[in-house]
């Protein structure tokens, strides 16, 4: 999986070296974001990936079943999903897609504290939940 950046740098998964490659628009290697492991920062199985409008990296780890969100540097931010959990939401997550144009069909879901700016949708290969969708 790729994704862009507003500054042209694109994000690949490199599911072997357990890491995002980043490689600006020559293609030239800029970093490298992530490590081999199971702990927050790590991938073991990394998949899909994603960039949002502030250059934050999305990243799916199936072997974690978590979604981590990164700064524009490579740092961790945050991180959701369910690992370890019997009952899981993600469930071998493989995609994220990030949404701007249809978050006032879910706003109403969302604490009337709480703007939404933009939809994380996640797809995942089985269980129950195949798609879910999350508003940031």
């Amino acid at each position: 999986n790729r994704a862009l950046d507003t500054k042209g740098n694109v994000y690949v998964s490199d599911t072997g070296a357990f890491r995002v490659q980043v490689y600006d628009a020559k293609g030239n290697f800029v970093r490298s974001v992530g490590e081999m492991g199971d702990g927050l920062g790590q991938f073991a199985r990394v998949k899909g990936i994603a960039v949002d409008r502030q250059n934050r990296l999305y990243a799916a780890d199936a072997m974690s079943q978590v979604i981590q969100i990164f700064d524009d540097e490579g740092k961790l931010l945050t991180w959701f999903g369910e690992p370890g959990s019997d009952n899981k939401i993600q469930n071998l997550p493989a995609k994220e897609a990030l949404d701007y144009d249809d978050v006032s069909f879910f706003e109403r879901y969302a604490s009337p504290k709480f703007k939404v700016e933009h939809l994380v949708i996640v797809i995942n290969q089985i269980g129950p939940h195949k798609v879910s969708v999350y508003g940031f």
